[in-house]
């Protein structure tokens, strides 16, 4: 009965060591990136097994060995995983994007990876694809995306028509509304076309219909004048005549129209060209059907010159020149 008791206790210790040991193994080493090759359920003392980088990584040593001891694992030969592949850089934390499917503990993000984006914020949109997947060359397929506020469209006068018509109220970056007037007669005031800026603003306030607005002073026209007295307010579709200073040219129409408000009309007045006796003297010529001390010639018209003495053309300017705004080329003898 006593030796029966004593077999008994010694088995007993047996299943506690070996249940000791097991125990001290139960939890793998670990090994960040890699994992274990031909894993088990459980491991006893005298187990040796051996870790595999994850796909993307290279083990900075052969092989990765581990020992389970009666006070757990020993490395028989440890490493690291570093990744050797290409990886796709991380989307930038702008305000109100919401990222999922990011690696956890800043581990690279990997080919095939994919990113959803959303918004926070219900009354923003969504700039850009709602999904990206990280490529095998490391780049993004699409860029990444934002998000936008919307631009109301609140506050339109009844005065004017939108063209086309815009359903809903919000619009995106970047969309336009476009304004005409309901009414025959009516002016556009303000205008016609807005765009819809990325604060969620518009480019410019929205415009109203009615009676066309007068002008002020005509603008001054460098060079020349307005033939008619001046008057400090004008009515819609009044219109002013300009004139050139003497020897000047005015090109395009002579008048301004005072239209909703605004002076339209293009004109300016070109200038003449000069030359006097001083300048030709330098340049060893004379006019060549005139010995006046100095020469004017309107824009465009053409000006003569001949060698003095017994002097020859030098260059390729020709002795046959033009007047083009003020500007003329004088050739030179030699």
């Amino acid at each position: 009965m006593r030796l029966s008791v004593i077999l008994l206790l010694l088995q007993l210790w047996g299943n506690v060591e070996m249940s000791s040991s097991q125990n001290a193994c139960s939890k793998l080493p670990d090994v960040p990136h890699a994992q274990v090759s031909d894993q088990q359920q459980q491991y006893q003392e005298g187990d040796l097994i051996q870790f595999t980088c994850k796909p993307g990584y290279t083990a900075s040593v052969p092989a990765m060995k581990y020992l389970c001891m009666s006070e757990g694992w020993r490395a028989v030969r440890q490493g690291t995983c570093y990744f050797s592949g290409p990886n796709c850089t991380p989307p930038p934390a702008d305000a109100g994007v919401i990222v999922k499917g990011l690696p956890e503990n800043d581990d690279p993000i990997l080919p095939d990876i994919l990113l959803t984006f959303s918004c926070d914020d219900p009354g923003k949109y969504l700039n850009g694809s709602s999904v990206l997947t990280c490529g095998k060359d490391g780049q993004w397929d699409n860029p990444f995306p934002s998000c936008e506020e919307n631009c109301k469209v609140t506050g339109v006068s009844g005065s004017v028509l939108l063209i086309p018509r815009v359903r809903g109220n919000q619009l995106r970056k970047g969309e336009k509304l476009t304004f005409q007037c309901r009414r025959r007669g009516d002016f556009l005031q303000g205008k016609a076309v807005v765009t819809c800026l990325a604060d969620g603003q518009w480019s410019d306030l929205f415009p109203t219909c009615g009676a066309p607005l007068g002008c002020g002073k005509p603008p001054s026209l460098p060079d020349g004048d307005i033939k008619t007295s001046l008057q400090f307010q004008y009515r819609h579709n009044d219109r002013v005549e300009y004139i050139c200073e003497n020897y000047y040219t005015m090109e395009g129409q002579p008048y301004k129209t005072c239209i909703n408000g605004k002076w339209t009309g293009q004109m300016r007045c070109l200038k003449p060209c000069t030359v006097d006796r001083e300048t030709m003297s330098a340049h060893n010529i004379a006019l060549r059907f005139s010995h006046v001390d100095k020469a004017y010639t309107t824009h465009n018209d053409e000006i003569q010159f001949r060698c003095t003495g017994q002097r020859r053309p030098a260059g390729t300017v020709s002795m046959r020149q033009r007047c083009v705004d003020g500007v003329l080329h004088l050739p030179t003898c030699n």
